[in-house]
């Protein structure tokens, strides 16, 4: 066995030594990356290796009460939030079921509305039919009884074509009477107001019913202007009153109204009308210190009120819609939805009748009210 000099073994070791180096070198740079991508810096990883070496892989009792802590902060978060979810949620709900409520309630408002419309349109024509109905049956009796009085005479020919007269020839008719034709004037001077009534007015009536208000209103006016000339007067005001019940808002007809009114002498008692209808009282309206008393059950009947009477406080109470009206015998404060209101002459009983003053009762209930003191007429029409 050769023996190794000592230049050899100077070589050998140098050779072991910078293999160590080298081998160091290369373990520190891979700690250095490790450390580095777990997050701890230089000095703690040096630390670590120097203190506990078995520190990197078994924590301390310590770090896992931290590492507890931690998690069960993050679930508390975590509760929160389910908390503040669940809460959105539930009012996001309640929103949503008020949505609904709300659509409910403007369907039924909708379907009362439709109702409501129906019904009135049905009472309309119910009204109409029963205006025809009666302006036939007059027809009927004035045409026997006009014919028995103008029989053999020019008007005779007048009647008889009226009975199948078409618009058009009623219209050409009326234009013969404004301008004095013989046999139109004739038949006018023959007859009586109640006749010229049922007769004419009716019939003018009956055949114009179908076509636009206007036109009803034109041929009805020149019909009261004919009547007028010939001196008519019950007959005109009478046809003046047809013209009112179907247009019963028309202040300019309650006008013409009151100026044949007034020129009835004899004429006593105040009249009412309630939407272009006259009104019958048992017990008459008055006038007391400028306003009028009227029965209240005619008006409320008329307006389609209802209307309750307590006869141990004498106390009435008057209802329309969402509007309320107390008033007390004898007492000059009213109470309107709640509020006192002063009145100028207060409810009274009368021949067992309640007398109610008349504007402050139209006014309270949302209707307007006209008085045409030279024909002592009261227009009521509701809005």
């Amino acid at each position: 066995m050769k023996k190794t000099s000592a230049k050899q073994m100077f070589y050998y070791r140098t050779a072991i030594a910078l293999f160590i180096v080298v081998f160091a070198f290369m373990y520190h740079v891979s700690f250095l990356k490790y450390a580095s991508a777990n997050g701890q810096s230089t000095e703690d990883s040096v630390v670590l290796n120097t203190t506990d070496p078995n520190s990197a892989s078994h924590p301390s009792s310590q770090d896992l009460e931290t590492s507890g802590d931690d998690g069960s902060a993050e679930k508390a978060i975590d509760d929160d939030d389910e908390e503040e979810e669940k809460e959105a949620y539930k009012e996001e709900k309640k929103e949503k079921e008020k949505e609904k409520e709300k659509e409910k309630e403007k369907e039924k408002e909708k379907e009362k509305e439709k109702k409501e419309k129906a019904s009135k349109a049905e009472k309309e024509l119910a009204k109409r039919n029963k205006k025809i109905e009666k302006a036939l049956n007059q027809y009927t009796k004035g045409l026997t009884k006009a014919l028995e009085k103008v029989k053999g005479t020019p008007a005779e020919s007048v009647i008889i074509a009226l009975q199948k007269a078409t618009m058009q020839e009623i219209d050409n008719l009326l234009s013969l009477l404004q301008n004095d034709e013989k046999n139109g004037q004739a038949l006018i001077e023959s007859l009586d107001d109640e006749t010229l009534d049922q007769l004419l007015t009716q019939k003018v009536y009956i055949e114009s019913i179908d076509h636009s208000l206007k036109e009803q209103v034109k041929l009805m006016q020149r019909l009261v202007d004919i009547y007028e000339k010939h001196g008519k007067k019950q007959a005109a005001l009478a046809a003046q009153q047809k013209i009112i019940s179907e247009n019963p808002n028309d202040i300019d007809g309650y006008q013409k109204l009151n100026d044949l009114l007034k020129q009835n002498i004899n004429k006593r008692n105040i009249e009412v009308y309630v939407d272009g209808e006259p009104l019958s009282f048992d017990v008459a309206p008055r006038i007391e210190n400028g306003r009028t008393l009227a029965p209240i059950r005619a008006i409320s009947e008329a307006l389609g009120l209802d209307v309750r009477y307590d006869a141990s406080t004498q106390t009435i109470t008057i209802q329309n819609g969402d509007r309320t009206v107390i008033l007390k015998v004898n007492q000059d404060t009213a109470q309107v939805n709640g509020q006192n209101v002063k009145l100028d002459v207060p409810a009274k009983i009368e021949k067992g009748r309640t007398l109610v003053p008349l504007r402050f009762l139209s006014q309270s209930l949302g209707a307007d009210i006209e008085w045409f003191p030279e024909g002592q007429l009261i227009a009521i029409m509701q809005k």
